[in-house]
């Protein structure tokens, strides 16, 4: 992530105290400009994922350019009928949808509509399209969500980041790959679900040019909850390629009432700063408001590592114009060196350190990396 500082057009008043003294005041109001590189849109997908949203499933120009695809009620190809409960996560999405939209019409489909089934080959013939897919429920009842489950890669390894399998109980569980943590529904001492889990799951089809935003829970109310959260994807702060949701019985009285992310998977190297522990607002600008010599300003920020392994973040501070700015101004943290998880977030103060001697600088500016080593 590169933070860049701009100083422009900033007033410096110099006031002689005995001769041999000045006291710098800095009027107006100092900017830093954050631009973040950990995740801008591009057109492959590399770097592209859930903290872009609605986008690319409504395009940069405000249009639909998705369909969403609901399982069939029956059982068809290798998958059995879906739940209600998927359409009604379909249902909230495309509302959604539409209301992140300006214009377009947002289409729907079937799966077996769609794509079809070989028994023969045991495969699911899928064919291009002209939109993205945004793909409600899961691997046990919607054929497009069972075909991009069970794809693989020229090593055999799975191709999504999360994906359902079962245990040698025939178990249904979820499994993030990176992390090597699994999911499955848990259960009281009554019997009752305490607790189901569904995935959020964003990946680019290369084959057919295509975005895949895949919904998918253990149940019925798995997807659901995956659903909810994510048409209210402002509100959760997603980020990265896919997202873990927790759905539980707060109360013990037999209604899951709960929503949480259990865990997010990020993707590459990537950092991103806020301002809360929430990470509701990401830092785009700070006022210092008035600076004198030999002052310190600090401020709490919170960094999340959105890259999908473990880091030690690095602050490098360089191209300070003028140069002679670098003599007197200076920006430090209190950041341990300790490793930050992926998906962890930590709260680092931030100072700017103005020396005593400082003198003649009326504009400047300078280059701040915040990266993973």
């Amino acid at each position: 992530m590169r933070i860049s500082i701009f100083r422009l057009h900033t007033h410096i008043n110099f006031h002689s105290v005995k001769r041999t003294q000045f006291l710098l005041v800095l009027l107006g109001v100092s900017l830093l400009f954050f631009w973040f590189s950990g995740l801008s849109a591009r057109v492959y997908g590399g770097s592209v994922g859930l903290g872009n949203l609605p986008w690319p499933f409504v395009s940069s120009g405000g249009l639909l350019n998705s369909s969403i695809v609901v399982a069939s009620s029956v059982g068809h190809g290798p998958v059995g009928g879906a739940h209600t409960m998927d359409v009604m996560g379909a249902i909230i999405l495309g509302a959604q949808l539409g209301l992140d939209a300006v214009g377009g019409v947002l289409s729907s489909a079937l799966d077996d509509q769609i794509s079809s089934y070989d028994s023969g080959s045991a495969q699911v013939n899928l064919p291009s399209f002209g939109s993205n897919l945004v793909v409600v429920g899961g691997p046990g009842v919607n054929q497009i969500s069972w075909y991009y489950n069970n794809l693989r890669n020229a090593t055999g390894a799975r191709v999504l980041p999360v994906y359902f399998d079962k245990d040698q109980n025939g178990v249904d569980y979820i499994h993030i790959a990176s992390s090597e943590h699994s999911y499955s529904i848990e259960r009281d001492n009554f019997g009752r679900v305490k607790a189901d889990y569904g995935a959020v799951t964003m990946f680019y089809d290369a084959q057919r040019s295509l975005w895949v935003l895949i919904i998918a829970g253990l149940g019925g109310s798995g997807t659901l909850a995956a659903s909810r959260l994510l048409a209210n994807y402002e509100n959760w702060s997603l980020f990265g390629r896919a997202t873990v949701v927790r759905f539980a019985d707060s109360d013990g009285d037999g209604y899951l009432d709960e929503t949480s992310v259990a865990e997010s998977v990020g993707f590459g190297k990537s950092i991103d700063v806020y301002w809360d522990a929430k990470c509701m607002n990401p830092v785009r600008s700070i006022d210092w408001g008035m600076l004198s010599p030999g002052e310190t300003k600090s401020l709490i920020i919170y960094v999340r590592n959105e890259g999908e392994s473990g880091t030690v973040l690095a602050l490098n501070v360089y191209g300070w114009n003028p140069t002679v700015t670098s003599n007197y101004l200076n920006v430090v943290w209190n950041y341990s060196g300790t490793t930050v998880e992926s998906g962890q977030l930590v709260a680092i103060n931030l100072m700017l350190v103005v020396d005593s001697r400082v003198d003649g600088i009326t504009n400047f500016s300078v280059t701040i990396d915040v990266d993973s080593s």
